[in-house]
């Protein structure tokens, strides 16, 4: 029986290998591309399986970053600080509806059975009482 030569990986391989992973193929059309299967595909290129997806998002968010600081694209710059920083927009809905009414309506003060100090003045009028002490200050 025949005997195959064992796999060696080589670097553009391992490059190839990072950067489909990265891309976000699938481990077994990975291993069809490099001609091996995807169990040989992770015994051999676990590491770049592993890093290759981060690996692209960090170009990418490298070079957003540039976009959106250096730049100057605005787009760039919204999509980082919805991303990052929780902007959203509003619903349109929100903006339409009418603003909702608050109440602020006036209760009579309730009068105090005894004055605080002898010095208190009192207030009246439009059924409204009001009492403060300028006593001490």
């Amino acid at each position: 029986m025949a005997r195959f030569a064992k796999f060696k990986p080589n670097d553009d391989q391992r490059r190839q290998v990072m950067m489909l992973a990265g891309f976000g193929f699938n481990q077994q059309t990975i291993g069809t591309f490099i001609g091996i299967s995807h169990v040989s595909l992770r015994r051999y290129f676990r590491r770049e399986l592993d890093i290759g997806p981060t690996e692209a998002n960090l170009r990418v968010a490298n070079a957003l970053y540039k976009n959106a600081t250096t730049n100057g694209n605005v787009t760039a710059q919204i999509f980082w600080m919805r991303s990052r920083m929780g902007w959203k927009d509003r619903n349109v809905d929100e903006l339409d509806e009418a603003p909702t009414a608050v109440d602020f309506s006036w209760q009579p003060a309730l009068p105090s059975p005894t004055p605080a100090t002898p010095a208190a003045d009192t207030i009246e009028g439009d059924g409204i009482e009001v009492t403060w002490d300028v006593g001490e200050c």
